[in-house]
Formats: structure tokens, C-alpha cells, sequence
């Protein structure tokens, strides 16, 4: 290394230039080579320089105010005296590396504490002093408080960290509510049906029962109800989900045909049959067949579906041969077989087959509670379908659908659902259009008419039809007090604690009754 001279006044130095960056030597350098403590003490950083021993030799006055000393009166003391209460450890290692190497030294973000326990952060060089014979004599300290820009970055990095973890906490709420989110719609959607009123709860709790069986399940309700829904509910909720679900209506297909649909036919049976044709019940084979409308079905089909039930086999058309089939049955009607048996028309004994498991789907009068979930439903489904934006249903279009009584059930609220989606221009339903001899208000308490005969339910339902009777009463209680809880305790002689159990068991709203301006 070229060594060039630089006289103190006191002492002849040298100070090696090369690897130390011009900002700190070429400054501090009067004309004769000796340090200037003029130039020094107008620096912003603490310069200070140090013999071997590490004995303070000069100061300039930004080091006197970060220090709280007056170079008079520490000239001689050792540098290291000065930070009594500071981290000491790689600012004494860094003057020795200095000392041994006579290689400059840089240390960022030295941290040190002072006497009023206040940490400090500096930024320090130490530059080696060396004498014509290139020995150490001594070590310029050269250091800048960065205390500000430190603490900076350590409140920015905290604040990350608290982010960070602000975040991690938000997701795992956020996942929380989406597990919970989709549980209640899993508890109130179930493979495709909706509804959360209590009938549905114990319909749900049957499918999940009985679909882990084989048994034969008979699904009786009212047209529009949803009991092809039901059906693909327990087949894809059981074993045999990978397999075919196959859908037969048996009121689709004329008489003549319906028997080659089910069982299928062999060429040349009949005038038309030019090749063999598997029925729907072998291709149903290890999976499920859906027997819809099973009342239509003639007595002498009645006759070969009942050994299909007895034996699991059955027969092509113009064909001997027995084909066993492993299936399960799953029948609906909307009819009341029990008075089909009393006229002839259904033969009892495939009944009792049929009526192993019987699962009836009540009509959307028995739960209007669903209503407004179902209405949201649809508008969410026709919404993609038309590419339309309907945010929801008005108060008013809402209380009109509760009110009414719904003949066609479920099917029916469906199209008139995606009927107002077309015509709506505004963001909510606000226009609904019903049959207007429907409505709960015109038909309660009326005497049935002579072909209401088969909306009675069987006997074993009844509970559930005297339910249905006792909620359209407090329907209209609640409609003429405007939900107004006193008044109809007043008025039907009940106190407010019962009054709130049959809000509760039907699902009844007051604020749905509530009058608005």
C-alpha cells in the first residue's frame, strides 16, 4: 500500500488513502498533512481520533454533543470509557480487527446505550493511523447517528409483523365463516333441495338414513314438490352413486310402449322391434330406477313389476329368459294409492312393497318459512341464466308470495320467479304476478270443494295437516295486527310465551307483517 505522510501538530501520522472514501480523509487534512480541528468540528458526524491504546487524541464538536463531554476534559481518557452502559462487543472487536489488520472497518447499525438509558444507533468507519514505518499508532472514528432511520425500520417492520399477523388472524376468521357459511347452506341446501323449516330438517336426517340401504322407498306429495329431487338425493348420497340414476314417468308413455320401455324387447316381438333394446331396468343395473307417477301404471304392468320387486329379475318382451338385475326402486305418486286400492286400480300388494320406507314431501303452503330462501334461490339461478343483476325481492312482493297458498308448490314459485326476472327493469322484484283464487286469505277456513278430496292427507300425517291448519290461523291473526304481539295475545286469549313457542315452531316473521308508509 502507498503510504503518504499527514503531521499532526503533535505527532507524525500517517494516514493510508487507499480503500477510505474521500469524504473522510482529503477533508480533515490541513495543508501541512496534520488534522485541522476547524475543518473537523464543522462535520455533522462524530469524528474521533485515537491512539493504540485507544486514548481519546482529538474531537470535533458534533462527537462532544452526542458524548455530553468537552474534549478538554476527556482529551487522554480511553474511548471506551465513554460507553459505560453500551453494547460493546463488535465496537471493541472492530477497533482490534483494526489494530491487527490496519485494514478499515465499517459498522452498521451499531447500537449503543447511554447513561439515561436511551439506545442509540450509529453508523461507524474506523481508519487505521500509521507511522513511517507503517506500524498502527493509532485509529480514526469516524460515526453518524441513524437512530431516526433505525427506528424507522424497526417500527415499519413491526408494523409488518403486526400486519402480517392482523392478516393471518383475519384469515382464519374469514375461513371460520366460510366453514360456517357453507355448513348452514349445506344444513338448508341438501343435493339440490332447499328449505330450513322443520318438515325439510326431518327429511334431510331420513335421505341421510335411509340412502346407506337398499329397501324400496315410496315418495308420495303433492304435483311441483320436488320428488324427483328427493330420489336423487339418496342415490347420489349412497353406494351406488357411481351407477346409473335412471328416471322412467310412467304417465309419459302410452300403455303399449311402456312395458317394452321398462323391461325392454327382443327383435321380432312386435311390428317395430328390428332389434334387441335393453329396458330401463337393466340399465339401471347396480345403480338406481326412478318410478315416477307409479299410480298410472296398468294393473297387468303392476303385476310384473311386483316380481321384479319379489325375485330382482325380469323379462324382455317376446323373450323366456329371466335377467337378473341388481337395483333399487324408488317409487313416487302424487295420488293417494290407498284409494286407488279401493277403487281396484292399484293392486295391494305391490303397495306394501312399495311402502317399505315412505317419504312424503310436504307442499310449500305447510312451509312458507322457506319462501324467502327459495325466492333467493331462483334469482341467483336466473340471474346466470339471463345474465340478469336482481339483488333480491321488495317487503311488499315478498309478503304477496307468503300469502299465497301455491297449488303448483314449488314448480310453480319457480316460474314465477324467472317470469319477473325477465320483466324486472329495476334492481329488486317488485311486480309479482299470482292466481288470484289462491291466496291463503280466500280459501281459509272455506268447506273443501267436492275435488279437494285428495289434498287430505292419510291418517298417519294428520299431525302435520293440523300443523299446517294451526299456522295459516296465525298467519292470518298476524296479518290483521300487523304483527303486533300484544294485540294478538288479546285477541286469541293467549299469553305472549305461547305466542312466541308458535313464532318459533312455524317459522313466523312479525316484521313481515309490519305496515310500511
Amino acid at each position: 500500500m502507498i503510504m503518504e505522510t499527514k503531521t499532526d501538530s503533535n505527532q507524525h501520522w500517517l494516514v493510508p488513502i487507499t480503500g477510505v472514501k474521500d469524504s473522510v480523509v482529503p477533508y480533515f487534512l490541513a495543508g501541512n498533512g496534520s488534522i485541522d480541528k476547524s475543518i473537523i468540528d464543522n462535520l455533522d458526524s462524530d469524528v474521533i481520533l485515537l491512539d493504540k491504546e485507544l486514548n481519546i487524541v482529538l474531537m470535533n464538536k458534533a462527537a462532544e454533543q452526542t458524548f455530553g463531554v468537552n474534549f478538554d476534559e476527556v482529551k487522554g481518557t480511553n474511548y471506551l470509557a465513554l460507553r459505560l452502559k453500551s453494547i460493546e462487543q463488535e465496537l471493541v472487536k472492530n477497533l482490534d480487527n483494526v489494530l491487527k489488520t490496519k485494514k478499515t472497518f465499517n459498522i452498521k447499525g451499531l447500537q449503543l446505550v447511554s447513561p439515561d438509558n436511551i439506545t442509540h444507533f450509529f453508523d461507524q468507519s474506523c481508519i487505521p493511523i500509521l507511522d513511517n514505518d507503517g506500524s498502527v499508532q493509532g485509529v480514526l472514528s469516524i460515526s453518524k447517528e441513524v437512530t431516526k432511520s433505525v427506528n424507522k425500520e424497526i417500527q415499519f417492520q413491526k408494523t409488518q409483523k403486526m400486519l402480517k399477523e392482523l392478516s393471518r388472524e383475519l384469515d382464519i376468521k374469514n375461513t371460520e365463516i366460510q366453514r360456517l357459511q357453507a355448513s348452514l347452506k349445506e344444513r338448508y341446501s341438501f343435493h339440490n333441495l332447499i328449505g330450513k323449516n322443520y318438515l325439510m330438517q326431518n327429511i334431510y336426517d331420513l335421505i341421510e338414513r335411509v340412502s346407506q340401504t337398499d329397501s324400496t322407498i315410496l315418495i308420495t306429495g303433492e304435483t311441483g314438490t320436488g320428488k324427483e329431487l328427493v330420489a336423487r338425493a339418496i342415490h347420489y348420497n349412497s353406494p351406488r352413486k357411481d351407477y346409473n340414476l335412471v328416471a322412467v314417468n310412467c304417465a309419459a308413455l302410452p300403455e303399449t310402449l311402456l312395458e317394452s320401455e321398462l323391461f325392454g324387447h327382443v327383435k321380432g316381438s312386435f311390428t317395430g322391434a328390428i332389434r334387441d333394446k335393453k329396458g330401463k331396468f337393466e340399465l339401471a343395473d347396480k345403480g338406481t330406477i326412478f318410478l315416477d307417477e307409479i299410480g298410472e301404471l296398468s294393473i297387468p304392468t303392476q303385476v310384473k313389476l311386483l316380481r321384479v320387486l319379489q325375485e330382482r329379475q325380469i323379462e324382455r318382451v317376446g323373450d323366456e329368459r329371466h335377467i337378473k338385475v341388481d337395483i333399487r326402486i324408488i317409487a313416487a305418486t302424487n295420488q293417494d294409492l290407498l284409494e286407488l286400492i279401493e277403487k281396484g286400480k292399484f293392486r295391494k300388494d305391490l303397495f306394501y312393497r312399495l311402502n317399505i320406507i315412505s317419504i312424503r314431501i310436504p307442499s310449500l303452503r305447510e312451509r312458507t318459512d322457506d319462501i324467502p330462501l327459495l325466492v333467493n334461490h331462483f334469482i341467483e339461478k336466473f340471474n346466470n341464466r339471463f345474465n340478469k343483476s336482481i339483488t333480491g325481492i321488495s317487503p311488499n312482493a315478498l309478503r304477496k308470495l307468503m300469502s299465497y297458498s301455491w297449488p303448483g308448490n314449488i314448480r310453480e314459485l319457480e316460474g314465477v320467479i324467472e317470469k319477473a326476472i325477465l320483466l324486472e327493469e329495476s334492481e329488486t322484484i317488485e311486480n309479482i304476478e299470482l292466481l288470484t283464487d289462491h291466496s291463503v286469505e280466500s280459501n281459509l277456513f272455506l268447506p273443501p270443494s267436492s275435488n279437494a278430496k285428495s289434498d287430505i292427507p292419510p291418517y298417519d300425517n294428520m299431525q302435520a295437516h293440523l300443523d299446517t291448519l294451526e299456522r295459516e290461523y296465525f298467519v292470518k291473526v298476524f296479518q290483521k295486527y300487523n304483527g303486533r304481539i300484544g294485540k294478538i295475545a288479546e285477541f286469541t286469549g293467549l299469553n305472549r310465551r305461547t305466542i312466541l313457542n308458535k313464532m318459533k315452531k312455524f317459522s313466523i316473521k312479525k316484521s313481515l307483517f309490519k305496515q310500511h308508509g
